[in-house]
């Protein structure tokens, strides 16, 4: 198994350098030779819920990964603690959401992949799951895990997020 991996990019919008890092990430020849390509959290400085205006910002970013996916890749998007509760705009993007569980994952959590030659487990997380210095952020990543935030990232409209 051939995996590339990219955490942490924070594209605060499509002008931003991170945001061209990313597509370059996308579209590099290690990564069209990959079988699993990984975005390991905080892709995003800000994205939450499922608001179509993301697809408009980022429309090469989306329309990279459906290529990555017709080319049979594995990807796994992990949400960190700036990206959360995005499955359902995966979903509601119609060339990704026929993938969706399928060849495109969406963890809120790590994960443990096993490797299909040697057999070897890698855990694959965005990181904020091991808070070594502050006491609170377990709390406050249940806050942003909660049915309630899921449902006000579902139902608030994007333009109050962006206030």
């Amino acid at each position: 198994m051939k995996l590339v991996s990219l955490s942490d990019a924070h594209i605060q919008n499509k002008d931003c350098p991170q945001y061209k890092k990313v597509l370059a990430y996308l579209k590099h020849p290690a990564t069209l030779r990959a079988n699993l390509v990984i975005l390991l959290g905080d892709t995003f400085d800000l994205m939450c819920g499922p608001h179509i205006e993301y697809y408009r910002e980022y429309e090469e970013f989306f329309s990279s990964l459906y290529a990555l996916l017709k080319e049979g890749k594995t990807v796994y998007f992990f949400e960190g603690n700036h990206d959360i509760h995005t499955e359902n705009l995966f979903l509601n993007q119609s060339d990704l959401s026929s993938y969706v569980n399928k060849k495109l994952f969406i963890f809120q959590k790590g994960t443990t992949v096993v490797g299909d030659v040697t057999g070897k487990k890698i855990y694959l997380t965005h990181g904020d799951e091991f808070p070594l210095s502050d006491p609170f952020y377990p709390l406050y990543k249940k806050i942003l895990l909660s049915k309630t935030l899921s449902f006000l990232a579902n139902n608030i409209p994007y333009k109050a997020m962006t206030l």
